[in-house]
Parts: structure tokens; C-alpha cells; sequence
């Protein structure tokens, strides 16, 4: 019954589950990744934004959709951002790296370090970032020392800021280049896309609400049959007769049964007639069993209070009868009448018993008697013939 419940479950489920599931598939992007190429990777969000730079302040040159293959060439200083092949005016475009599944053998750190586009001044989330001024690492010879440094690229309109002058201390063989260094890329989020919402067909609430009315009916009955069979778990008699801790009482069980809205719960218990042990059931076919420690105290000290099925305690039952011998108190032996006491008491009741129907015998005996002595004088006084008085002669 129970896996009969499990599988009618399993298939409502699915039923409810499967318009929703369906929507999804139609909104959603494909479920399944496609392993990423040798060298590369694929992209895992369904719109993967290009940028000019490794940035997310740096403006779009496009998007790439779900599991595009994408090769990296470069990238930036802590390989958060990758640039890949674009075409169009620029040949390099950056993408965040944690959106896409790359091949595990491909070491982004090993790939070569690119500079941001420098001929592009991002422009930041909040105020305006000013430019740093560091000195070129390769000096340039020139004939005769110069106080200024001077930019390397060539101003275009997209350059919105002009790079300060730095102040440079003159020296007789280089000249220090003004080199702009974007702002430090920052970490991008896991995933900047969010999952389609799923809405429910209509139906779904109908379905819903029919499937859970179902659940509850099954419920129902399968509490109702299995409280009826188990109100007749004992209909033919407890599993044991016999007390195994003291060994001479008997057990009596004790069933009391209440209806609840037509689920019958029952409650038993199973007490000893000589020894105060006690067994209750504590779920369908187990009971606790505390025994009494004054007429066994060698079983209730390894077995008292522990939990047996209805097979363990015929096992129990076994082992008390071999191996536990019951101690009966002194008061309650000297209650026990010996053999040849109960042997005399049962002469003695059977002796009174026949005398008192003899005596009874006897009694009915004179009673029938004595009234067949009054019918035989009343029936003689009325066959009788009337005496008739002879008349005198005066």
C-alpha cells in the first residue's frame, strides 16, 4: 500500500510539474552545455556582452549568444577579463571570464597580458577617474633633455580628458612618456544573467487543487484499512500465554479502540496477573516491556525497558525460560498454597460440594413425598360416598 501511495505521488507531480517544465524549456536557453573546443571555451549565459575594454565601465561592441565558442589571446592583469578576436573596428574585445566554460587543460594566467585600449578613456560608474602618470621602464635618447613629458598616442576624439603634464626631472640621455593607466578591473559577478520567470498555465491551479483532493482520499483510505487490520492484529490471542519473568502468572491483554472520523486507532497494553511487569504498545506490532525487578531481577536488569516486536518476544520468552530463573519474593511465595494443600482444599470443596446434593436430592425427595400424601387424601375424601342417617321410629 505504502509504495502504491509512493508511485500515484510521483505521477501527479510529474503531471503538475510538466506544464511548468514545458514553459521553460520554450522561455529558457538550451539545458544542455556543449563541452567547450581545445584552446577555448563556450560561453554558459544566454547574452555574453563584448566590451571595448576589460571593464564593465567600457561600452559594448556586442554580445555573443549561448555556447558560442570563444578563443582567448589575451588577458588582463589578474585574468578576470579575456580578450578575444572581434571584427568591426576593433580587432580585440573583452569578455568576463567567469561566463564561460573553458577548456581545463587552457591556463588563462598563461595567456599574454594586454593593455586596455589606449587610445579610450573609460568612463567610470561615479565622478571621474584622473589619469596616473608613471615613468616609461625604456628610456629614449635624445640629443638634449627635455623639462616635459609627452603622450605616446595620438590624441582622436574618443580621448574625452586630457592627461596632465607630468613633472619630470631632466636627465642628459632619456625622456619620461606619460603613460595612461585605466582603472584596476574589478571581479565580475558569477552570473549577470537572471533565469526567464516562469509563469503557470491557468490550468496548473485546477490541476493543483485536484491532484491535492486526491492525496488526501488516498491518505484516508489507507489510514482507514490499515486501522481495521490492525484493530484484528489479536483477534486469535496475544503471541504469549505466559509471564516470562516470573513464570507462573499469565499475561492479559488490554485493547481499547476509538473511531475518529471512521480511522480506528487502537491502544494495548499486556499486564502479568501475578508480577506487576507491563508491556505497551508503542507503535503497531512493538511494545515497551518493563518487568518487575522483585521476581526477576536478573532479566529486568538486561532487559527492562527496552523495545521487542511481537517475533522478539517469543525469543525473549525462550531465553527467560533457559537462562533467567525467577526469584519470588518470601511474602509472595508464602501466598502460594503448597501441592498437598491444594490437593486437600479441592477434596474438601468436592466433598461439600456432593453433600450439599445429596442433602438437596433428599429434600426434593420428602417434598415430592409429602405432596403426593395430600393428593391421595383429598382425591380419597372425594371418592367418598356421602354417609346417609337412617330416619328414627318414635
Amino acid at each position: 500500500m505504502r509504495r502504491l501511495l509512493v508511485v500515484l505521488t510521483a505521477l501527479l507531480l510529474g503531471m503538475l510539474l510538466s506544464p511548468a517544465a514545458s514553459l521553460y524549456a520554450q522561455e529558457g536557453p538550451t539545458p544542455t552545455l556543449l563541452p567547450p573546443p581545445a584552446g577555448g571555451g563556450v560561453v554558459t549565459v544566454s547574452t555574453l556582452v563584448v566590451r571595448i575594454g576589460p571593464d564593465q565601465s567600457w561600452g559594448p561592441l556586442g554580445a555573443l549568444a549561448y555556447n558560442t565558442e570563444v578563443f582567448p589571446v589575451g588577458r588582463n592583469f589578474n585574468g578576470t577579463w579575456v580578450a578575444i578576436e572581434w571584427t568591426g573596428e576593433r580587432e580585440i574585445g573583452w569578455i568576463a571570464a567567469g561566463l564561460v566554460s573553458w577548456d581545463p587543460s587552457l591556463d588563462l594566467l598563461a595567456l599574454p597580458e594586454l593593455e586596455a585600449p589606449p587610445l579610450l578613456t573609460p568612463t567610470p560608474a561615479v565622478g571621474t577617474a584622473t589619469p596616473t602618470v608613471e615613468p616609461s621602464s625604456t628610456p629614449a635618447p635624445t640629443d638634449e633633455p627635455s623639462p616635459t613629458a609627452t603622450d605616446a598616442p595620438e590624441p582622436t576624439e574618443a580621448a574625452a580628458t586630457t592627461a596632465p603634464e607630468p613633472t619630470a626631472t631632466p636627465t642628459p640621455t632619456a625622456t619620461q612618456e606619460a603613460i595612461v593607466v585605466p582603472p584596476e578591473a574589478e571581479e565580475p559577478p558569477a552570473s549577470t544573467q537572471e533565469p526567464p520567470a516562469v509563469t503557470l498555465p491557468p490550468e496548473a491551479g485546477l490541476w493543483a487543487g485536484v491532484g491535492l483532493l486526491f492525496l488526501a482520499i488516498l491518505a484516508y483510505a489507507v489510514r482507514f484499512v490499515a486501522g481495521r487490520r490492525e484493530r484484528s492484529r489479536y483477534a486469535d490471542g496475544f503471541v504469549l500465554e505466559a509471564c516470562p519473568v516470573c513464570q507462573i502468572g499469565m499475561l492479559e491483554l488490554d485493547e481499547v479502540s476509538r473511531q475518529t472520523l471512521g480511522l480506528v486507532s487502537t491502544r494495548r497494553s499486556v499486564r502479568c496477573d501475578t508480577c506487576r511487569s507491563v508491556m505497551r504498545q508503542i507503535r503497531p506490532g512493538t511494545w515497551r516491556y518493563n518487568m518487575d525487578a522483585l521476581f526477576n531481577p536478573a532479566l529486568a536488569d538486561e532487559y527492562s525497558g527496552r523495545q521487542f516486536s511481537d517475533k522478539a518476544l517469543l525469543t525473549l520468552a525462550e531465553d527467560a525460560h533457559a537462562n533467567y530463573e525467577p526469584e519470588i519474593p518470601q511474602e509472595e511465595a508464602a501466598a502460594f498454597p503448597s501441592p498437598e494443600e491444594v490437593i486437600a482444599e479441592l477434596e474438601a470443596r468436592f466433598e461439600a460440594e456432593t453433600r450439599a446434593q445429596q442433602e438437596a436430592e433428599h429434600q426434593e425427595m420428602d417434598d415430592t413425598s409429602a405432596a403426593d400424601e395430600v393428593e391421595e387424601d383429598s382425591t380419597e375424601k372425594q371418592e367418598a360416598p356421602p354417609v346417609m342417617e337412617e330416619p328414627s321410629e318414635e
